[in-house]
Formats: structure tokens, C-alpha cells, sequence
């Protein structure tokens, strides 16, 4: 399981870099009409645009890692769907509020912090529905292989 989590954290942190950075092109594009690597308050923070960049970069993809690396929860089988979905929204919205304060995504404001809480809901909602369509779906052909299984003729004798 172990490894598991590694493999998916690690694709989460390059899938955070790509989605972090393409964010800010477009965000800096549509209200600037400029491409922008970084916030402009970041660049305060780090003192340099590498500094910026890289910090942009890392924590983009830190978020990425903790959000795909969680997921696990739902392959938990003794948990139910409901109790995975609200672990997984709890941890994605924890990680992401200090990230998006830093890299200056948003402003620390109650109501910003609202609107991240609700769009994180609504995208762990879709994973919810997306994660019990697939369970739906495997129990479906489990319950077909399980109804239409042939026994051996070895163990139908021995019955």
C-alpha cells in the first residue's frame, strides 16, 4: 500500500506543477493580459523570480502529491464511501488553504476561504460520484461472474 501511495503522490506532484503553473498563466492572462509565472506577492516573499518560480512550482506540486497520494482512502474497503469522500475533502482543504494563502492564489478572508470550501466540495463530489459509479459497476460484474460461474466437474461429484 506503501508504494502505492508513493507512485500516486508522486504523479500528483507532476500533475500540481502542470495544473498549479497553467492556473496562473491563465488567471495572470485573463485579469493582466500578460503571462505571469508566479504571484506578485510571492515575489516579495522569495526575494528573486527563480525564487518565486521555484516556489511556485514546488508547492503547486506539493499540493498535487497530497491530494492524488490521499485518494488511497478510497480503496480502503472497510471504509464506507461517505466516510473516504469527507477524510479526503478534509485533507485536500486543509493542504490547500496554507498553499493558496502563500502563493497568493487568495486572500485570507473568510469569504474566500468559504468559496475554496465549497469548489473543493463540489470537485470531491464528483470523485465521489465518479468513485461510486466504478464501485457500482465492479459490483455489478462481480455479481454476473458470481451468477453465471461454472463449477468444476470435480467439485460438483464431490458435493
Amino acid at each position: 500500500m506503501r508504494s502505492r501511495i508513493l507512485r500516486r503522490a508522486l504523479l500528483g506532484f507532476l500533475v500540481g506543477i502542470a495544473v498549479g503553473n497553467l492556473i496562473v498563466i491563465i488567471s495572470g492572462f485573463v485579469s493582466e493580459g500578460k503571462i505571469l509565472l508566479f504571484d506578485s506577492s510571492l515575489l516579495e516573499k522569495t526575494g528573486s523570480e527563480a525564487g518565486a518560480f521555484l516556489m511556485q512550482t514546488m508547492l503547486s506540486g506539493l499540493y498535487g502529491a497530497i491530494g492524488m497520494g490521499s485518494a488511497i482512502v478510497y480503496e480502503l474497503e472497510d471504509w464506507p464511501l461517505l466516510k473516504a469522500s469527507v477524510i479526503h475533502y478534509l485533507i485536500i482543504t486543509l493542504a490547500f488553504y496554507p498553499i493558496a494563502l502563500y502563493l497568493g492564489w487568495m486572500s485570507p478572508t473568510v469569504g474566500d476561504f468559504l468559496f475554496v470550501a465549497v469548489m473543493l466540495g463540489i470537485a470531491n463530489t464528483i470523485i465521489w460520484l465518479i468513485m461510486y459509479a466504478v464501485y457500482h459497476f465492479k459490483v455489478k460484474e462481480l455479481n454476473h461472474l458470481l451468477k453465471h460461474e461454472k463449477v468444476p466437474a470435480e467439485e460438483e461429484t464431490q458435493s
